[in-house]
């Protein structure tokens, strides 16, 4: 549905005054994270970042099926029965690999 024009010049500098205000802060968000996206809380960490949680020692691999979290490491999954990160039961365990 399309909207309709602008019935006053008041209107159409409030309008364009508004895209350039979304425009702006669009371009501020992005040059401060790289990204239009926040910045990920410690639960929302990328793939291979950080260590282990529970050893703290190897590289995160394994994805938790039901919550979704990557974790922990190859050697501490089978030790996890719940998630480190969230506390659910696991149901299942997904090993992943970093991209070439």
């Amino acid at each position: 549905m399309a909207q309709a024009l602008p019935s006053s010049q008041n209107e159409l500098e409030n309008r364009s005054q508004l895209h350039t205000t979304t425009v702006t802060h669009i371009q501020t968000t992005r040059n401060n994270n790289g990204s239009n996206q926040a910045e990920p809380t410690e639960d929302q960490r990328p793939f291979g970042y950080g260590p282990c949680r529970k050893c703290n020692m190897n590289k995160i691999c394994i994805l938790f099926i039901n919550c979704k979290h990557l974790v922990c490491c190859y050697k501490c999954a089978s030790e996890c029965s719940s998630c480190l990160a969230c506390g659910q039961i696991v149901i299942g365990r997904l090993r992943v690999f970093e991209p070439n």
